[in-house]
Parts: structure tokens; C-alpha cells; sequence
């Protein structure tokens, strides 16, 4: 398998400090699956150059392939170093501690602790790893 999928237990918490309960996944990204995505990006834009050599206005036709050749390679590299052995968090569920209300949230930062507003009473929560372990990802106090 080239990636891993982890699910981690969250304890979600109020101001007034109420407790529930929640889960993330985690998206794990490892060196072949990073690959794969930089050679699949490099092959697209190769694509595209041969695209643009087709092209019969002169300045596409002599100027983007070459260009396309040397920044196909560039790019891929750029994506391999950006997304090797890194973890992104996919979503989020679980029950807001002050109306009961369930949970779905998405497209938070890369960060301990996760801010998440409950949809129904509209209230600010805060989602830490239920076990304490942040599984490498930084937080906001920088330890």
C-alpha cells in the first residue's frame, strides 16, 4: 500500500469546558505515493507541450515546448519534496458537547488545536487528540 490512513479519537470541549467525543482521519502520505503524483504532473504538463507544438501559431509552436520541457521535471521534484512523508487531516466528526448536535467538519488548518463551530447552537469548540499524542503534527504553542 503507498499511503495509510489513520483515524484519531478527538476530545471536542466548550468554553463552559463541556466534553464530547469525535474522531479525524488523517491522510498519510508516503514517498511512492508522492512520487506517483509528481510523475503524474510531469507527464501532463509533457502533454501539453506536445499539444502546443501542434500548434500553428509560430511563437507557441517554438517557444512553450522547450520551456514545458525543463519546468515538467522542476515541478515534479517540487511536489515529491512538498508532499514525502507529510500528513494532512481529510475530515472530522462527532457530537458538539453543548446541544448534541453531530458533527461533520472539513478543510481545517494543519494544526493542534483544531477550531470547530458547531452548525446547530453555533458554538466555538476545540478539538484536541483524545490520548494526548499529536501523531508529529505541529500546533499552535510550537512544541
Amino acid at each position: 500500500m503507498d499511503y495509510t490512513d489513520e483515524t484519531v479519537a478527538l476530545n471536542l470541549s466548550t468554553a463552559a469546558g463541556k466534553l464530547g467525543q469525535g474522531s479525524i482521519d488523517i491522510y498519510c502520505w508516503t514517498r511512492k505515493r508522492a512520487r506517483r503524483r509528481g510523475l503524474f504532473v510531469c507527464s501532463f504538463i509533457y502533454t501539453m507541450g506536445i499539444l502546443a507544438s501542434i500548434s500553428p501559431a509560430l511563437v507557441i509552436h517554438l517557444i512553450v515546448p522547450p520551456v514545458w520541457i525543463i519546468v515538467g521535471p522542476w515541478v515534479s521534484v517540487r511536489i515529491i519534496r512538498a508532499y514525502a512523508e507529510t500528513r494532512e487531516f481529510k475530515r472530522g466528526r462527532g457530537v458538539c458537547p453543548a446541544c448534541s448536535a453531530p458533527l461533520k467538519f472539513t478543510g481545517f488548518k494543519f494544526s493542534w488545536p483544531i477550531p470547530v463551530t458547531c452548525r446547530e447552537c453555533q458554538g466555538a469548540l476545540v478539538a484536541l487528540p483524545a490520548d494526548g499524542d499529536r501523531r508529529g503534527i505541529p500546533s499552535d504553542s510550537g512544541t
